[in-house]
């Protein structure tokens, strides 16, 4: 009889107790990361002439989120987006014209943790999304007392069909963690658009090679 009840006990905790651990294992993720990006690669060749990414930027400043829900200890499935201040080379603004450049990356990803809940966990993801980058200026010229400004703005969008990334968390506290990483995306901008937007014809691939810190909240 004693032995029964014993039985009967234990069946009963690990009943509740396996429910628990699963809940641990799933949920919510939430990372910010900052960094610097560096491009590489051509826009296009339009009327002979290749159009190369860096002499429009020469580099951006990622504000980045990630939203993910983690599937196991391990595995991470999810979605980004990131706004990137741009660095505008002095060829392209010249000296007295206020130009800024602004770009947006969109997508979903997948992460792999090698050494989950450990106090430095490597980890490496695969995503895929969509891309655009933005340029603005505005010519300032004063005319018979009376300043007057012109804006002119140019815009890219495309798809970035491969993203590469990796990095090491290291563990602050149980639910949160900070650590380096590394971003590598390859895309292709499609359309062009200034006043209206049309196909680029002769299209090239274009990247970014980001470097920066992401801090992870995993409740």
């Amino acid at each position: 009889m004693r032995s029964a009840v014993f039985l009967g006990v234990a069946l009963a905790a690990s009943s509740v107790g396996a429910p628990a651990r699963a809940s641990e294992e799933r949920g919510v993720e939430l990372a910010f990361r900052l960094g610097y990006g560096i491009p590489f690669g051509n826009i296009g060749t339009a009327d002979g002439e290749t159009l190369v990414l860096n002499d429009l930027v020469t580099g951006q400043i990622p504000l980045w989120f990630d939203l993910g829900y983690r599937i196991t200890p391990s595995v991470v499935v999810g979605a980004y987006f990131a706004y990137g201040v741009g660095i505008t080379p002095d060829s392209t603004c010249p000296s007295g014209v206020s130009c800024s450049t602004d770009a947006f990356h969109l997508g979903v990803e997948g992460q792999y943790r090698f050494l989950p809940r450990e106090r430095a966990d490597p980890w490496v993801g695969l995503g895929v999304g969509y891309e655009w980058l933005s340029t603005s200026t505005v010519f300032s010229e004063n005319v018979a007392g009376t300043q007057l400004d012109a804006v002119a703005s140019f815009a890219l969008r495309g798809w970035e069909f491969l993203r590469l990334q990796g990095g090491v968390d290291f563990a602050v506290r149980r639910a949160f963690a900070v650590g380096p990483f590394v971003d590598v995306s390859l895309g292709e901008y499609t359309t062009s658009s200034s006043m209206s937007a049309r196909e680029i014809p002769d299209k090239a691939i274009h990247g970014w090679v980001t470097l920066g810190v992401r801090a992870v909240f995993d409740p």
